[in-house]
């Protein structure tokens, strides 16, 4: 038997398994984050979305999608945050009438929307496009890089099924008269916006005297 041979055989054997392992691991744990859906809903009736404006975003040509829903994650470049700042954020709605606006930002980009990333934007009674301004604390946490964030509208009355006020749990749930637009976002994580110390006295003075000041916390 050529041993040499069967040396040689068995190693490239080898090889090509630790190829192909390597292979699915960087297709397994290298694709992103799968996010959820959300289910088709009704924005005929005017409760859209029709402008998104954050920083450099400016999406003036937003619309209702045929079934509620768009993802310009490919399409619109992804403005600059910086991790721990107040980013103002500006949403033009239809003309719905009694609609609210939500937004969700994956500062941890583990491909799931939760109730810490929930920010309430605002909301409007307005039978003519209203733009709804908000700020969007950007979590001292946030990892830094390119994640997704989901700018939502759904329309509110007083009665079922939609009597329902915005959660933090509701980025993926369904409503009967609304629209969801995905967007990219840059967060900046070099550095964090400082806190100020607080300052309070050691002493408590009813006339003259003297008190030293003590500071505390801040960075």
């Amino acid at each position: 038997m050529n041993y040499c041979y069967q040396n040689k055989k068995s190693a490239t054997v080898f090889y090509l398994s630790l190829l192909f392992l390597s292979l699915w691991y960087n297709v397994a744990f290298s694709q992103a984050p799968a996010y959820c859906s959300v289910p088709s809903s009704d924005c005929s009736f005017d409760d859209e979305i029709k402008n998104v404006k954050m920083g450099t975003l400016n999406n003036s040509s937003s619309g209702c999608s045929g079934n509620g829903y768009v993802d310009y994650t490919s399409t619109i470049a992804a403005p600059n945050v910086n991790r721990g700042s107040t980013v103002p954020i500006a949403v033009t709605i239809g003309p719905g009438g009694n609609d609210s606006v939500a937004v969700w930002i994956d500062y941890n980009q583990d491909g799931v929307f939760q109730s810490s990333e929930y920010s309430f934007i605002g909301g409007a009674k307005t039978n003519v496009n209203a733009t709804i301004n908000g700020n969007i604390i950007i979590a001292n946490t946030a990892l830094g890089g390119v994640t997704r964030m989901r700018v939502r509208v759904k329309f509110f009355s007083p009665s079922a099924p939609n009597n329902t006020p915005w959660t933090g749990d509701d980025a993926c749930k369904g409503f009967q008269y609304s629209e969801t637009e995905d967007y990219k976002v840059n967060i900046d994580a070099s550095c964090n916006i400082p806190s100020l110390p607080t300052l309070s006295p050691d002493t408590v003075l009813c006339g003259e005297g003297a008190a030293n000041l003590r500071v505390t916390g801040g960075h």
